[in-house]
Formats: structure tokens, C-alpha cells, sequence
């Protein structure tokens, strides 16, 4: 059994830890925003294996300048969600 010790927080409190965290490493608001919103939701999605507590690697990665906290991230293409699980259950 792992020796790791758990808190329960509220998901607003998520959310302010991670937008904290990563605003403190330079992140623009609305990006630290939408990431923290990500992390807190997939938490009470009940995805363990995501979420907040990869917030510590996030932050210590962009403050070792190995992920940038100001990306230039662009659309190539859009799909509508409706499209995207039509095709995910033909697979």
C-alpha cells in the first residue's frame, strides 16, 4: 500500500490551486484558467489517472523552461462533437 498521503478538497478549491500555480509560473490567465478547469473536472470525472495531481510536474516542467507557458497553439481542423463520437464508435 502506497505510503502517499490523500486530501479531499472542494473543486473550487482544485480550481484555485491549480490556477494559482500555474499563474505563479507564468501562465496567461485564461490559459491557466481553461487548464486548471481541465485538471478539477477530470478529478470529479473520477479519472485517477489525470487531473490535479500532475499539477506539480506541470509547474516544475515549465519552470525548467520544458514546456512554455506562452505556446502558439493553432487549430488545424474541427470536428463537432457529434462527428467525433459518430466515429469513435465505428472503431
Amino acid at each position: 500500500m502506497s505510503s502517499q498521503k490523500f486530501r479531499v478538497v472542494s473543486h473550487r478549491d482544485a480550481l484555485r490551486f491549480a490556477f494559482d500555480s500555474l499563474t505563479k509560473q507564468g501562465v496567461p490567465d485564461s490559459d491557466a484558467q481553461t487548464t486548471a478547469e481541465g485538471l478539477a473536472d477530470t478529478d470529479v470525472c473520477g479519472v485517477d489517472t489525470q487531473g490535479i495531481q500532475w499539477i506539480g510536474i506541470y509547474c516544475q516542467r515549465l519552470e525548467q523552461s520544458l514546456i512554455s507557458a506562452n505556446p502558439r497553439i493553432s487549430t488545424l481542423s474541427r470536428l463537432l462533437a457529434s462527428q467525433k463520437s459518430h466515429l469513435s464508435k465505428k472503431h
